[in-house]
């Protein structure tokens, strides 16, 4: 007949007690308190109380590193195969070619937790960018409109010799120019007599104008 050897740890006694009844060994009635060694025949050593247990922290911070993604795409976003496509492949844009079928909101989802676990480059978390200073428009200055001029008024028609000599000889005939009103005439105009209009038209309307008053 085969023979079988089955070796159990318990933490306490009592924990052994109660495996070894339950397994319809007899245990003496006085075993209450007995340690377990004196019950099952096998020795237990007692815990060492000067074992420590160290934790190096640069091994588990080179374990991380190890384990930390190597390659992002252009929005920070390390490849997951939740959502990614497992060729691993970039698109023109720089970022990750996602698994056909993918839903948007399970990439929502993937890129929020991805995010939360502080997984993305900075890329992923951009600072929104600032509100850009609008540059300014320089207002055109309307320009000077060009001074009008006035058009100059027409020339006042200027009497020709013939009619102020017409006119003068009408006055001298019906009286209105007698010899006393004659002398004035001429010193108005400045004159000696009537021969020195000829030719100057200023004076020969200035003539006209006082001869045409009488």
């Amino acid at each position: 007949m085969p023979k079988f050897k089955l070796s159990v740890e318990f933490e306490t006694s009592e924990e052994a007690i109660a495996y070894l009844q339950g397994a319809d060994f007899v245990v003496p009635a006085t075993a209450t308190g007995v340690p377990a060694s004196a019950i099952i025949g096998v020795p237990i050593p007692a815990p060492d109380p000067n074992l420590t247990v160290s934790v190096d922290p640069a091994a588990l911070t080179a374990t991380a590193v190890a384990q930390a993604p190597t390659q992002f795409d252009a929005r920070g976003f390390p490849h997951d195969e939740r959502i990614h496509a497992g060729t691993k492949s970039l698109k023109k844009d720089g970022n990750w070619t996602y698994r056909r079928g993918t839903g948007q909101p399970a990439i929502n989802q993937v890129e929020t937790e991805l995010r939360a676990a502080g997984m993305c480059a900075p890329a992923a978390n951009p600072v929104p960018a600032a509100n850009p200073v609008p540059t300014p428009v320089a207002i055109p200055v309307p320009a000077v409109p060009a001074a009008i001029v006035a058009p100059t008024p027409a020339a006042i028609p200027i009497a020709d010799y013939a009619a102020v000599m017409t006119l003068f000889t009408n006055c001298l005939k019906d009286g209105r120019l007698q010899a006393e009103g004659l002398a004035q005439f001429n010193a108005n105009l400045g004159i000696s007599g009537v021969a020195d209009l000829v030719g100057n038209d200023a004076l020969l309307a200035q003539a006209h104008a006082l001869l045409a008053a009488l």
